[in-house]
């Protein structure tokens, strides 16, 4: 029901609107009539998770990234007490198994 209310959004939107594939924020904040330095509108996109099978790879490494975080103060200050975000873990985690494959 999401995504097919996000289409329909779209649809109606004057003008037309694109799906948010890339998305440029420039642009976005121009045609909304803000300067560079205003917040923007995040615009509403579709929901994609059920697109691929469930990776949980990233997800654990993000917990043990946490755990560690947690646990050792080296850990903490490399990081700075920061998170790490999701797209980097994914990014990670597929460079592992890249590697894996290479080497199989």
């Amino acid at each position: 029901p999401w995504n097919a209310a996000i289409a329909a959004h779209n649809a109606a939107c004057p003008g037309g609107s694109a799906p948010v594939t890339d998305l440029d924020v420039d642009a976005l904040e121009e045609d909304a009539g803000l300067a560079p330095s205003e917040p923007g509108a995040c615009p509403l996109q579709q929901i994609t998770v059920c697109d691929e099978p469930p990776d949980a790879g990233p997800f654990l490494l993000g917990r043990a990234i946490c755990a560690a975080l947690n646990e050792c103060s080296e850990v903490h200050r490399l990081l700075k007490g920061q998170l790490v975000a999701r797209k980097a873990l994914k990014h990670i985690w597929d460079c592992i198994a890249r590697a894996k494959r290479e080497y199989q």
